[in-house]
């Protein structure tokens, strides 16, 4: 392949020349000049031979590359099998015989400039050996790898099992996963005989799971560390610190991937690994620590509170857990230690908290007591009766409570608590009793003071008719109210039965309402009608001036609707605004009752659009029509000729034809314009004077004209190669005719291929490859390369003298050649001079090519060429031709000067028309700057196109039509339309005052403010402000704040405030009778409430509270008749006789009650003591405690027998007896004071003994106690050893306990502690 890319060109050349069938060498394409013909040179002797030598053996360097390149395949084939690896001393073996070869071949075939394939023909052998070697090599490969692959398959397999056990797809998925993507990859290069690749993704794989299965493990103990909170322990912060470091590291090692870098990571995870175990075994054992802090003090918590005496069971529990934790703490087990320690401790707050409760129970029954004994002395004080005989016993319970609960007896203390109830519920009766009696007195004097309150109320209520009958509210709402509240605070205070308060406020009333002020009243309502009157006669004067106004704008609405019918508001929007301000002006005024102003301000509309006004309006619409067929035509013309413009940007008619297309554009620019400015038969002409311009007939002559010139610029091209191929032909007639092939094969062989080369591409018109390739073959025959030739060959000085009469006869053509080019080059010197290149282009292009051809054919001794390219310049470069040369230059002049007098006034019309443009004047005088505008633009293209004397007049105009006269018109209209506009916004805002002030009119008569204060006021500031707004004219924001109002007090507002005043009226008659009812449902409900019926009669309650409470929630939403209806339903429920009902019911109940409630005392009382004896029995009370355990058992059935028998009382003491009996009985019988010495066989007596028995000592070393308080007692007193059976010993008390009568072995005794 390399050697086919190194030859392509030469390739490519040889392609070319084979395929130029057409051009032999030395011919000249067709339409090309002929080259001048060169004497054919006499045949040349043959050369005699050198006998041949003998040929030695080569080799072609392309089979030497071919060789080289395969064996370095091959070697990159070993390399990619990874025999380097895996056959590393072979692979080295055939790598240094690789190196050796490549050595050579570089020597003897890349680096020679020339190669020699005789010298190189060794080097054959030696890269064939090297692929043989390299080649055995892989073979022996194939079957080694298939079987390492294997191997190392196997290895991962067995890995992946100890990461699964590891439990690292859990635990470390994400090197797990990665390992199975390695083995998945593995078995793909396996299948492909990618055997290194499926060895290396094995290794990988190997590597991946060791890696999970170390990180499972190591993720398992951070989430321990995690869980336990073991990293808040500041002494192992630097272990858990270290691991983490190394955590990260290992990720970090871990993400670059390289095996290397995987057994790095796993390396450095073990490393982790022993951190976090280190973490791991001090945090348990610190975490098992503190839990042991924690079961200590749950441990002082309970002591603290008698939990070992309260709850002995749950107590010892726990030391049993405590023992077993500190067992667990020498074995080093921590975790088990932290649980056992955690047991412990919940187990020492459950024995706290049934000791707390115990006293907590207690603590609150004494407190409910105590708060009840409180209550019932208040309501026996509300009598006098605080120290009756029942809150003294009570009293007595209550301590007798207090002092059991001090003692830790808190199941006493609770029943002395029930006592205290039992004697408060019998002073209640008590007090409840003397309460009735008390009450009849209070029910006599209640009836003495009701008479005396409805004699008060029934003056009242009189008086208050009267006010309703003349309508007093109406000009005393002051009084009426006070009045009127007076007298239903007295009707209330009546229904309540609270008559005293009924009488002074009905006498209120009357006193409000006396005969003085019901004098006052009638003589004021008689001044009233007197004023009526003079107001009538006001009204009647108004009414004529209404009549007036009607007419006006009776009138003025006529002409109003005529003005909308015909749409003056589009054509005379100024008359038609003044109309409608002065329109509105009067509705506003007839709205606010002006009737003077409102017909002044109609009649101001009919004068605006008088019959005159009509009739100019029907004038001015017929020229509108005019002007619509105006513009109809031009539409139609205008279409077509921006399509011809289109036409002419398209094919860049302005490069070729400028003068055409600045006509034809300047037309179209000046018929847009006169279009914009409706001039519309303007624009017709114009864009007819386009189509004109540019017509079919130019667009063919476009055509034909363009046309040629691509022709010409196609014999131009043709021109230069032929004039390159004469020069290159002639280089090759040097060349046969000096016979250059037979010296320099190669130039001449690489002239001649580029030479026949040039002749096709000149035969396919492809003029610029063919000048460059015959300049090519200049460059290889180039004038030094002939020289050398000339100078190398001696044999050329023969041939002179032959051609001496050939230069003769060239001469004369030489001579008159050189003539004509004199005469041509002094022409070319005065277009030079003269610069005509720059005017006259194509002519001075047409002398140079046939100057330089009349130099190229001289050159190549064509004279008679020569001669007449040279003749050709002379032509172009005429006598005539320079005469009109200087005709043109003086018209040049001329418009030089144009162009300065342009020069000089286009700058200031730029200036007036900035002027124009930053005072806008395109908006208010749109005919003056469009005209000025269009002159400009003109004035712009003319300079452009070199028409500087119009640009002059152009521009003129622009400062004639902006001058200084016009600036100062336009300041001054402009001053007066700033005054006409302040006018119209001043209108404006009058128009929309009007309105906002007949709303605020409005607001006003209907008493707004009282219902929608928050409208009315934001309505009356919006409004003030509006006014002030107008005084300061600050017309657009007054308009704005009138709007507010109207936006405020809107046409919705207006008809939901008449709708509310008519309801509330009917809303006022329903709330009269709902006040008449709903006091009286109140009082049946505070009656209800203070009787309690609802905890006896929930139904009937709930009915009532129910409807009352609905009846509230209908008054307070002035749901009034609703109301009314659901207090009627609370008087019917809670009626007079249901109230009797109840109170007959609640006496019976009552004494049902009290036998209930000593049953239950007495239920308590045997379930207390029976609860007790059981628990005595359960502790061997009957050997321990026979006698209080026999007293409490008889008690008991005693009490049992009185509750069969109803006599709840008496059960109750008796079972108070006994238990309190029983309470005397502890857990154990008291230690034994004495013991009485044994004869045991099989274990006898012995002081050591003795003082090791539980109920003893429960310590042998103690005996030395017993010695000392019996030794004067013993026979040897002396001799510790020797006692006799049935001697008696005293036992002293060591620890301060407890120790009463002789040992007994039926009885219980507790051990006494270690």
């Amino acid at each position: 392949m390399k050697f086919v890319k190194r030859f392509l060109p030469l390739l490519a050349i040889v392609a070319l020349v084979l395929a130029s069938c057409a051009t032999q060498a030395g011919q000249v394409p067709k339409g090309a000049e002929t080259p001048p013909s060169v004497a054919e040179s006499e045949p040349q002797q043959p050369q005699v031979q050198p006998e041949a030598e003998v040929e030695k053996p080569s080799v072609e360097k392309s089979e030497l590359q071919s060789l080289f390149e395969q064996a370095n395949d091959l070697k990159d084939e070993a390399i990619k099998f990874g025999l380097d690896s895996i056959l590393s001393d072979k692979f080295q073996e055939a790598n240094k015989k690789h190196d050796t070869v490549s050595a050579k071949y570089k020597d003897l075939v890349e680096a020679p400039a020339q190669y020699d394939g005789a010298k190189a023909y060794p080097l054959k052998d030696e890269l064939a050996e090297v692929v043989s070697t390299w080649d055995e090599l892989i073979q022996e490969g194939n079957l080694i790898c298939p079987e390492m692959v294997k191997m190392e398959r196997n290895g991962a397999e067995l890995m992946r099992s100890i990461a699964m056990d590891a439990d690292a797809p859990m635990m470390a998925s994400a090197q797990y996963d990665i390992g199975l993507q390695y083995c998945a990859q593995a078995e793909i290069y396996a299948d492909d005989s990618r055997f290194l690749d499926a060895i290396d993704s094995y290794k990988l794989a190997s590597a991946a799971f060791e890696n999970s299965a170390i990180a499972a493990e190591v993720n398992k103990l951070r989430e321990n560390i995690e869980n336990n909170g073991y990293s808040s322990y500041e002494s192992i912060q630097m272990y858990l610190v270290m691991g983490e470091e190394k955590y990260k590291e290992a990720q970090d090692l871990w993400q670059k991937g390289s095996i290397e870098d995987i057994a790095a990571s796993t390396s450095v995870l073990k490393e982790a690994k022993e951190y976090y175990y280190e973490v791991n075994s001090k945090g348990s054992n610190f975490k098992a620590l503190e839990a042991k802090d924690k079961a200590i003090a749950a441990q002082d918590e309970a002591i603290k509170v008698n939990a070992d005496l309260n709850a002995p069971d749950e107590y010892q529990n726990a030391l049993d857990l405590f023992a077993e934790a500190e067992k667990n703490m020498e074995e080093a087990d921590y975790i088990s230690a932290y649980s056992n320690y955690i047991d412990a401790a919940t187990v020492f707050e459950a024995a706290r908290d049934i000791s707390q409760a115990m006293a907590f129970d207690a603590a609150s029954a004494i407190a409910e007591a105590e708060a009840r004994f409180a209550e019932a002395k208040d309501r026996a004080s509300e009598l006098g009766l605080e120290d009756n005989i029942y809150l003294i016993e009570a009293s007595l319970h209550l301590d007798n409570a207090k002092a059991l609960e001090r003692e830790l007896k808190y199941s006493a203390a609770i029943f002395e608590t029930n006592e205290v109830s039992n004697y408060i519920g019998l002073s209640d009766s008590f007090v409840q009793q003397e309460a009735e009696i008390r009450e009849k007195a209070r029910l006599d004097q209640l009836e003495k003071d009701k008479a005396a309150s409805e004699k008060a109320i029934a003056d009242a209520k009189a008086r208050i008719a009267w006010a309703d009958q003349v309508d007093l509210k109406s000009d005393y709402p002051k009084q009426y109210e006070s009045a009127s509240n007076a007298m239903a605070a007295a009707e209330k205070a009546y229904q309540i039965e609270k008559y005293a308060a009924a009488k002074t406020l009905a006498e209120e009333v009357s006193t409000t309402l006396s005969d003085d002020f019901q004098k006052q009243v009638l003589a004021a309502r008689e001044l009233a009608k007197i004023k009526a009157a003079e107001a009538e006669e006001a009204s009647r004067l108004k009414a004529a001036a209404k009549q007036a106004a009607d007419a006006a704008i009776a009138d003025a609405e006529s002409r109003m609707a005529w003005a909308n019918e015909n749409q003056i508001r589009a054509d005379y929007e100024q008359e038609y605004k003044n109309a409608s301000v002065a329109m509105v002006s009067a509705y506003v005024a007839y709205g606010n009752e002006d009737y003077l102003l409102s017909k002044q301000k109609a009649e101001e509309v009919s004068s605006i659009f008088s019959n005159d006004f009509q009739a100019q309006v029907a004038a001015d619409r017929a020229a509108k029509e005019q002007l619509a067929k105006d513009k109809a035509a031009a539409e139609e013309v205008m279409p077509k000729a921006r399509d011809r413009m289109v036409w002419a940007d398209l094919n860049n008619i302005k490069a070729d034809y400028s003068a055409v297309y600045n006509s034809a554009h300047s037309a179209m620019e000046a018929a847009e314009k006169a279009y914009q400015l409706e001039k519309y038969a303007a624009a017709t002409q114009l864009a007819n004077e386009v189509l004109s311009t540019l017509s079919s007939e130019f667009e063919a002559k476009v055509a034909s004209e363009r046309e040629a010139k691509e022709m010409e610029i196609e014999i131009q091209k043709a021109s230069k190669a032929a004039e390159a191929l004469g020069i290159a032909h002639s280089r090759m007639a040097w060349a046969v005719q000096v016979d250059l092939a037979s010296d320099y094969p190669d130039e001449y062989r690489d002239a001649d291929t580029s030479m026949q080369a040039a002749d096709k591409a000149y035969s396919e018109k492809a003029y610029d490859a063919s000048v460059a390739l015959a300049n090519d073959v200049v460059r290889i025959i180039s004038d030094d390369f002939q020289r050398q030739v000339l100078a190398a060959r001696e044999l050329a000085k023969i041939k002179a003298a032959e051609a001496e009469e050939a230069s003769r006869l060239k001469a004369i053509a030489k001579q008159a050649a050189d003539a004509a080019i004199a005469d041509a080059e002094s022409r070319m010197a005065w277009a030079n001079e003269n610069q005509i290149r720059a005017d006259y282009e194509q002519e001075y292009k047409n002398a140079s090519v046939a100057m330089v051809s009349a130099y190229v054919a001289y050159g190549n001794e064509d004279y008679l060429l020569s001669k007449q390219k040279a003749e050709e310049v002379s032509g172009i470069f005429s006598n005539d031709f320079q005469a009109q040369v200087a005709a043109d230059r003086a018209a040049k002049e001329q418009l030089a000067k144009d162009k300065a007098a342009a020069d000089e006034v286009m700058p200031k019309a730029r200036d007036r028309m900035v002027w124009a443009d930053q005072n806008n004047i395109k908006a208010d005088y749109s005919a003056v700057y469009n005209s000025a505008h269009s002159a400009m633009e003109a004035a712009e293209k003319a300079y452009q196109i070199e028409k500087y004397a119009a640009a002059t007049q152009l521009a003129n105009e622009v400062l004639s039509t902006l001058s200084s006269e016009f600036e100062a018109k336009v300041a001054s209209e402009r001053e007066a339309k700033e005054m006409a506009i302040e006018i119209q916004k001043a209108s404006k805002a009058a128009e929309a005052l009007g309105i906002a002030h007949s709303r605020m009119a409005w607001a006003v008569q209907v008493d707004l403010a009282s219902d929608y204060p928050d409208e009315y006021r934001d309505a009356d500031t919006s409004m003030q402000a509006a006014d002030k707004a107008y005084s300061e004219k600050a017309y657009d924001a007054s308009v704005a704040l009138a709007n507010d109002v109207v936006r405020i007090i809107s046409d919705d507002l207006m008809a939901e405030v008449n709708a509310l005043r008519a309801a509330a009226e009917q809303l006022a008659a329903d709330k009269a009778m709902a006040e008449e009812v709903m006091p009286k449902a109140r009082d049946r409900m505070v009656w209800a409430d203070l009787n309690n019926i609802k905890a006896d009669y929930s139904a009937v309650y709930n009915s009532a509270h129910s409807a009352m409470e609905a009846a509230e929630k209908a008054y307070q939403v002035e749901k009034y008749a609703a109301a009314t209806k659901l207090a009627d339903e609370v008087l019917s429920t809670l009626s007079p006789d249901f109230e009797a009902k109840v109170a007959a019911d609640r006496a019976e109940k009552e004494t049902q009650e009290l036998v209930a409630q000593n049953k239950k005392y007495a239920e308590t009382a045997i379930s207390d003591a029976k609860s007790r004896y059981d628990w005595a029995a359960s502790k061997n009370a009957a050997n321990n405690y026979p006698d209080l355990f026999k007293e409490g058992g008889d008690l008991l059935a005693d009490a049992q027998t009185a509750f069969n028998a109803l006599d709840y009382v008496r059960a109750k003491d008796l079972a108070a007896q006994a238990y309190w009996t029983l309470m005397e009985i502890g857990e154990f019988a008291p230690l034994p004071a004495t013991y009485k010495v044994r004869l045991i066989p099989e274990r006898r007596d012995c002081l050591w003994r003795i003082a090791e028995y539980p109920f003893v000592y429960n310590n042998p070393y103690k005996w030395p106690v017993l010695y000392e308080a019996n030794k004067k007692t013993f026979k040897d007193p002396s001799n510790p050893n020797l006692i006799f059976p049935d001697q008696v010993l005293t036992i002293p008390s060591i620890k301060g306990e407890v120790r009463k009568g002789a040992w007994d072995p039926k009885k219980t005794y507790q051990p006494l502690s270690k």
